[in-house]
């Protein structure tokens, strides 16, 4: 079984991708998704406290990602302490949550971060999701009901220019998304047979 990632900036359509890849029978791995499993378990909500002090907490005790983002978003130092904790849990239950996978050709791990937390080297493969970037604005935008200028600011924290990939999908208005995941399926499984 190969482990192969799917990265792309914010709007991109990566989820939408991942679930074209579900359909045809492929295990997606929702990094964003699982990490924040993690912030409800109260060894991690006290070491978040130590780093960041109590005002991540809301008034359940429980971590308010909103505040907990607001300060890591503009400081490379903090961020950088909030991934070396919870990139380690997520790439070992990343690890667990591939031992029952053994009988497919190939599972996905989705995440936007691939290249910023040097994981690609984990990956067999990389597929990365390209959009022209108004076309994500819109996305995120409806999505998250940000602002264009919020939507900007995050855009602003990822790399312009586009990493290595071993295969790209794009996602815009013009292309249609399930022939591109139905020949990159075919060349994957073909590699490995």
């Amino acid at each position: 079984m190969l482990k192969i990632g799917i990265t792309g900036k914010i709007g991109s359509g990566k989820s939408t991708i991942c679930r074209m890849f579900e359909t045809i029978g492929i295990p997606v791995y929702y990094s964003d998704t699982e990490a924040k499993k993690f912030y409800s378990d109260q060894t991690i909500i006290d070491q978040l406290c130590k780093i960041f002090g109590k005002g991540i907490l809301d008034i359940e005790k429980n971590i308010d990602k909103k505040a907990l983002a607001a300060i890591v978003f503009n400081n490379e130092d903090k961020l950088e302490q909030l991934n070396r904790l919870i990139h380690p849990l997520v790439l070992n239950d990343f690890d667990n949550w591939c031992k029952d996978k053994e009988s497919y050709p190939y599972v996905l791990f989705e995440s936007a971060i691939i290249y910023q937390c040097n994981l690609d080297h984990l990956f067999s493969k990389i597929i990365y999701v390209d959009c022209p970037e108004e076309i994500a604005i819109k996305r995120v935008m409806r999505r998250d009901n940000a602002t264009h200028q919020a939507v900007l600011d995050r855009l602003s924290k990822q790399s312009s220019c586009i990493p290595p990939y071993n295969f790209i999908i794009t996602s815009d208005e013009e292309n249609m998304e399930i022939p591109q995941v139905l020949k990159i399926h075919a060349q994957i499984t073909h590699q490995i047979h």
